[in-house]
Formats: C-alpha cells, sequence, structure tokens
C-alpha cells in the first residue's frame, strides 16, 4: 500500500512540471508581411533614383511605376519584412518585372501568404527633334552632309546650304526622341523654299511644333563683295571680278576660300556673311582696325587658325567657343579687350593661344578645360597670381607669362612636365618653389627684371637648360652648384651686382653668348679661357682693370665687348682675334710685350 501512495505522487508531481512547462512556453510568430519594397539605385543600374513601391495590405498587391524608357527586365527590388519572416524569391534577387511577379512571405510558425507585385512604366512626354540632317548620298545637288542648328528653347532648326543649292526638293534625316513619332516620312522629299513645320508626338499623346528653315549661303565671292563694301575706307586692292584665287590674301582649293590674310588694310568692319565660309580653314585680320566681331564668326566650323591681333577690340562674342576645330588662336595687342569670353573653354583642341596685352588681370580660369593646349602667351598684362590648376596644363610646351605683377608661383608648376620654354621676366618674384626643380624638359628660363639676391636652388637641378636669363636682378653671389649646368648655351647675368665669379665658370663648355656687363666686378677668372665654344663676350660697365690673357684662346669668339672698365692694356694676341665687334675704349692699348 505505501508502494501504491508513493507512485501515486511522483505522477501527481510530474504531471504538474508538464503543466507549467506548457504555460510558460513562447508561441512562434504568425507575423507575415511585406512592410517595404523599394528598387534603390544602388542596386540596379538601370535607375538614377530609388523608386519606393506602394503596398496594399488588403488586396496584398504591390504596385511601382517606373520612368519611361527603364529596363524591367532585370531589376533587384530591397525587401523588408515582419520579424522573423521569410520570403520568397529572396530578397534583392534579380527578377523580370515585365510580368506581374507573385512573392510568398511565410511566418516563423510556418504560415504563408502571397503578394503580386506589378510593375509599370510611365509614358514619355519626350517629343523633341534630335538632329536634323540632309545626307549627300540621299541629295543629289549637295557635295557634303548638312547638320542643322536645332535652338530647343525657340523650337527652330537652321540648316545651311551652300550657294546654288536647289532647296525646293530636299529630303532630311531627322532624329527624334525615343518612343516618339513625327508627322511627317524621313528621307520625303520637302519643298524648303518656305518655312517647314514639323510636329512631334510623345508617347503620351503631348505633341510639340519645330519650325525648320533652310538658308542658301552666299558665294565665297559675295562674301569677298561684302567685305569690301562694308569698308569704303580700306586698302583693299580688289577689283571685284575675275577668279577671287588671283585676289590679294585669297587662297582657294577646289573653288571654295580655305584661306583669308589680310594685313593694316583698315579693315574695321566684317559683315556676318562671314559665317557663309564653310570651308574656311585659315582667317588673320591682323593689324586692321577692327573693333567688333559678328556672331556669325561661331558659323566657321572648319576653321583651324584665328588671328586677330593687333586690333581695338573691347569684347569678343562668346559664339567664337563654337569654333571646336580652332588649333590656333591669336588675339594679341588689344589692350582694351579686358575680358575674354569664357566660352573659349570649349575650344578642347586649342593648341596655341597668344592674349599678351589685352588687359588680363587674372590668368582665365576656363584655361584649364585647354588639355590640348602647347603654347601659351599672356605676357604683358596685370596678372598678379598663378593659380594652381596651372599644373594640370600637361602638354604645355612654351608658357610666357613676362611684364605681369607675379610674386609668387605655385609649387604645381612643377607639374608641367613637358614645357620646354619658360618667360617670367618683368614680374616681382623673389624666389623660386623646390617643385621648380621637377621641370626636366625645361630648356630656355628667362627670369630678367625681377628682384632675385641669388640664384634660386631650384634652377640648379635644371640640368636640361641651355638658355638662362637672370638680367636685371639684384643677384651678388654665384654658388659652386650653379656651375652643374654644363648644357648652358646661353647666359644672360648682366646688371646685377655680382663682384666676384668663381673659376668654376670654366666648367661651363658649351656656352657660346656670356652677358656680364653692368656689374660690379674687378676681375673675371682666367678660366673664362676654357669656355671654348664662346662667340659673344659682354664684360662692358664694371670694375675691370685687365682681361685675362687667356681670352685669346677663345678662337671662336666675334664679338667681345669691354667697354666702360678701367683698362688701359690688353694682352696683344687678343686684339688679333678674328672678331666681327670688339668694342673698347680709345685709350686701351694692345701690349705685345
Amino acid at each position: 500500500m505505501k508502494k501504491i501512495k508513493i507512485l501515486f505522487l511522483s505522477l501527481f508531481v510530474l504531471a504538474g512540471c508538464s503543466k507549467d512547462d506548457d504555460d510558460n512556453g513562447t508561441a512562434k510568430s504568425s507575423a507575415k508581411a511585406i512592410t517595404a519594397f523599394v528598387f534603390t539605385a544602388a542596386e540596379n543600374d538601370a535607375l538614377s533614383a530609388d523608386v519606393k513601391a506602394a503596398i496594399d495590405e488588403e488586396k496584398k498587391t504591390i504596385a511601382a511605376e517606373f520612368p519611361s524608357s527603364t529596363e524591367v527586365t532585370a531589376l533587384k527590388p530591397s525587401i523588408t519584412l515582419s520579424e522573423d519572416a521569410k520570403v520568397s524569391p529572396d530578397n534583392k534577387a534579380a527578377k523580370d518585372f515585365s510580368q506581374a511577379v507573385a512573392y510568398t512571405v511565410t511566418a516563423e510558425d510556418g504560415t504563408d501568404v502571397k503578394y503580386t507585385v506589378t510593375v509599370t512604366v510611365s509614358e514619355s512626354d519626350a517629343k523633341a527633334i534630335t538632329s536634323f540632317q540632309f545626307l549627300q548620298e540621299d541629295n543629289d545637288g549637295l557635295s557634303e552632309n548638312i547638320e542643322a542648328d536645332i535652338d530647343e528653347a525657340e523650337k527652330t532648326v537652321l540648316a545651311r546650304v551652300p550657294f546654288g543649292t536647289d532647296v525646293t526638293a530636299l529630303k532630311p534625316v531627322i532624329g527624334i526622341s525615343a518612343r516618339a513619332s513625327i508627322d511627317q516620312e524621313v528621307k520625303e522629299a520637302v519643298d524648303f523654299s518656305q518655312a517647314v513645320t514639323y510636329t512631334v508626338t510623345a508617347e503620351d499623346g503631348t505633341k510639340t511644333s519645330y519650325t525648320v528653315i533652310v538658308e542658301v549661303l552666299k558665294s565665297d565671292k559675295q562674301v569677298l563683295i561684302d567685305i569690301f563694301n562694308a569698308n569704303p575706307d580700306s586698302r583693299l586692292n580688289w577689283t571685284l571680278d575675275g577668279d577671287i584665287a588671283n585676289w590679294e590674301g585669297i587662297t582657294v582649293e577646289n573653288g571654295r576660300i580655305v584661306k583669308i590674310s589680310i594685313a593694316s588694310k583698315n579693315i574695321m568692319v566684317l559683315p556676318s556673311s562671314i559665317g557663309d565660309l564653310t570651308q574656311l580653314r585659315s582667317l588673320s585680320f591682323d593689324t586692321t582696325n577692327l573693333t567688333t566681331l559678328p556672331a556669325e564668326i561661331g558659323k566657321l566650323q572648319s576653321l583651324e587658325s584665328l588671328n586677330l591681333g593687333w586690333n581695338e577690340f573691347e569684347e569678343i562674342p562668346e559664339e567664337i567657343g563654337q569654333l571646336t576645330n580652332l588649333k590656333e588662336l591669336y588675339l594679341e595687342f588689344n589692350p582694351e579687350l579686358q575680358e575674354l569670353p569664357s566660352s573659349l573653354g570649349n575650344l578642347i583642341n586649342l593648341e596655341t593661344l597668344t592674349a599678351y596685352e589685352t588687359g588680363q588681370k587674372v590668368m582665365p580660369s576656363w584655361i584649364v578645360n585647354l588639355e590640348n593646349l602647347e603654347y601659351l602667351d599672356l605676357s604683358k598684362n596685370t596678372i598678379g597670381v598663378i593659380p594652381s590648376w596651372v599644373g594640370s596644363l600637361k602638354k604645355l610646351d612654351t608658357l610666357y607669362l613676362g611684364d605681369n605683377k607675379i610674386k609668387v608661383l605655385p609649387p604645381e608648376i612643377g607639374n608641367l612636365s613637358a614645357l620646354r620654354e619658360l618667360s617670367l621676366s618683368e614680374n616681382e618674384l623673389k624666389d623660386l618653389p623646390q617643385e621648380f626643380g621637377n621641370l626636366t624638359s625645361l630648356s630656355s628660363l628667362y627670369l630678367g627684371e625681377n628682384l632675385f639676391t641669388e640664384i634660386p636652388s631650384a634652377i640648379t637641378k635644371l640640368n636640361t637648360l641651355t638658355d638662362l636669363s637672370l638680367y636685371d636682378n639684384k643677384i651678388a653671389t654665384l654658388s659652386l652648384d650653379f656651375f652643374s649646368l654644363t648644357n648652358l648655351d646661353y647666359l644672360n647675368l648682366s646688371g646685377n651686382a655680382l663682384t666676384r665669379l668663381p673659376e668654376e665658370l670654366g666648367q661651363l663648355s658649351e656656352l657660346e653668348v656670356l652677358t656680364l656687363n653692368d656689374n660690379k666686378l674687378p676681375s673675371v677668372p682666367d678660366e673664362i679661357g676654357d669656355l671654348s665654344a664662346l662667340k659673344t663676350l659682354y664684360l662692358n660697365n664694371n670694375q675691370l682693370t685687365y682681361i685675362p690673357v687667356r681670352i685669346a684662346n677663345l678662337t671662336q669668339l666675334e664679338y667681345l665687348y669691354i667697354q666702360n672698365n678701367d683698362i688701359s692694356l690688353i694682352y696683344g694676341p687678343i686684339c688679333d682675334l678674328n672678331l666681327k665687334v670688339f668694342h673698347r675704349d680709345d685709350t686701351v692699348q694692345c701690349n705685345y710685350e
């Protein structure tokens, strides 16, 4: 009986524990909702911005609308779910949404629900004429393809066809926006003797109209006549008859003008018809008193060289920036110009730009865009600061910045690895950045008329230098490192405060021209006689009492200047050198003893 009681009690306890376990257990979640459904631009190359879908929880539908032309066949949605739920297909799995896609969400407790995702692509409202051409192959009267200019703001299209073109039956090739349509057949012959209207209809049914005008250009000869008639006081000697190939300053190829070069003929006005010379490659109106340019200058799309130097321009039209084939632009000596149009930054093929004495106060920032620039001249302005971006002109070969107000050079100037010639004369420089020594291609350096009291150490690293000018500074001594520049063939140190020349001067064995006049030298070292290549030597206006006898060894010497010193006698054999010019004071005697 006792054993039965114990067994009953044990069963009672076990039953009680089992009941407690059921009461305290955690039930699995039945939550199974899609709470967010987003197509992110980061996950989808077809998108430029995130697209958030709308979720109808009651109907279990998800709808997303995309911009027109979006490719929806491989989109990756980012899906947010209820906690502990799972989804199939997987989150961020690429799916084709050109048809509805079903997503099944399974709760933690195993129950599931299906959502239907539909994607729509908006109908495009694009309705532009994107290109308008007359192709030579479609139009017998054309010798070249004609690309029209489209003014989207005004909804106009202007095509300019050569002189003599029959415009009554031209066949255009028209480009329009994707999914749009046009009211006339492409390549259908059309009479363009009057303006023609084209209507473009977008995918969404909206419309816009363009007015197309075809302009027949003047003949090349008529353009020259227009120039002549616009300048009644010119000194042009054109007879206005006969073959224009024989007119002064005119070059013709295959019946078309390709070059005009007019100088000092008092041309004050260029007519708008100048823009009709579609084959013109070179245009030069140098020293002709021009004050303005017509906007039509921008129509000379074949132009490669434009010279407008030595005139009286106060401004240049922005349309000059349309000359994208231009390689050479000369604007020098237009002191009233003051400001150059920013559109010049569009001339990405420009290789040469001269704008000295054009009233520039700063280096125009658009120059940084001229990645093919090789030659830049901004001398004789009032530029005070060289911007750091100058170091990005990687193809620059020649840079002239003389006669400005430059006090400091940026370190980035050392990035001009292709630079061979640099002029910084007539500025306010006192030193050069160490990075200047990185100009390993530099062969000619002009630093005259600055404020140097010694030769900057960066110069001594320029082993490729052949020409160095440091005239009219305040240099009193020369470091021995300077004489490591053994490739120098031209050295100008005139107008400084030199009182001594080291004997290492004789190491500059390639020197052909040495200019030391207007210093305070009481003597020059005998080693000057080791400069066997020397042809020209300036020693005038110093404090010399003699010149070394070894100068007689300089058998290549042709020009010798020693006047205005305290010299009374010269070693006789020096007088016997085969000199073309020998300037000395009248009191100087040749001594043969």
